[in-house]
């Protein structure tokens, strides 16, 4: 028994042995970044989107929902895939993607609208990113603290591996400082509105600085059973049909 039990300690010792040695091995790999600076809109003409757009397309998205995962030791343990699918039904939303932390639900994977998507992100500043239709996770993070280098170094990593990257709730925590905002590029979507933030000045400062993105609405939701956590922010996708966008 005394052997087994010193075996397990060294198994314990080691595995968090590597896991911090990766954890300082993703420091050291950080690249150093030469940022251009902001460069603000110009041209002769302002470019409306909706221009000409078919109103009756309109469909109500929730890209950011979180269901039990890790065995439950992430937040999000009480909502099962079936609890959020009724919910989300019952309040009229034309589709819900599930995005556990570092980790693709596959629930619903066979039907035409799903798209694969996880919150990418274990550092202790909550600097999330929502990555949608993506191919697989990436486990590269800064643990402790990122440098605007390291942040655009991680967002450059998600983007080769997802087609939309969100940056999720930039004032949680100042996971993302509003002056950054006019140097960090290659994502999609800013994960402007959601239950727990609002990230009004964070958007601002990117269109300021000339940079197209796009705002990105979500419940966020980590109890569905809580009326104040559903159906209070989405993202609106105009869009033909019900079957998975063309990203």
């Amino acid at each position: 028994m005394k052997k087994i039990l010193i075996v397990a300690l060294k198994i314990i010792r080691n595995f968090f042995l590597i896991l911090i040695l990766t954890l300082i091995g993703f420091y050291l790999m950080a690249p150093v970044y030469e940022f251009s600076g902001p460069s603000k809109f110009s041209g002769d003409k302002i470019y409306n989107p909706y221009q000409s757009i078919d109103s009756s397309r309109w469909r109500r998205y929730n890209f950011q929902v979180q269901s039990k995962a890790w065995g439950g030791i992430t937040s999000g343990r009480t909502n099962s895939n079936e609890l959020i699918d009724s919910i989300y039904r019952q309040l009229s939303f034309d589709y819900v993607a599930t995005s556990d932390y570092q980790k693709i639900n596959r629930h619903g994977s066979k039907k035409p609208n799903y798209i694969p998507t996880y919150e990418h992100g274990y550092n202790i500043f909550k600097t999330h990113q929502v990555c949608i239709d993506a191919k697989k996770v990436v486990w590269t993070d800064l643990l402790f603290f990122q440098t605007l280098s390291m942040k655009q170094w991680v967002i450059d990593m998600l983007k080769q591996n997802s087609t939309l990257v969100a940056l999720a709730h930039p004032t949680l925590r100042n996971g993302y400082e509003i002056d950054e905002m006019a140097y960090l590029s290659n994502y999609d979507l800013m994960e402007v509105i959601t239950n727990m933030r609002l990230s009004f000045d964070h958007w601002d400062a990117a269109l300021s600085a000339g940079n197209p993105v796009w705002i990105l609405g979500d419940d966020d939701a980590h109890d569905v059973t809580n009326s104040n956590e559903v159906g209070r922010r989405f993202t609106m996708i105009n869009s033909p049909t019900l079957k998975k966008p063309i990203f």
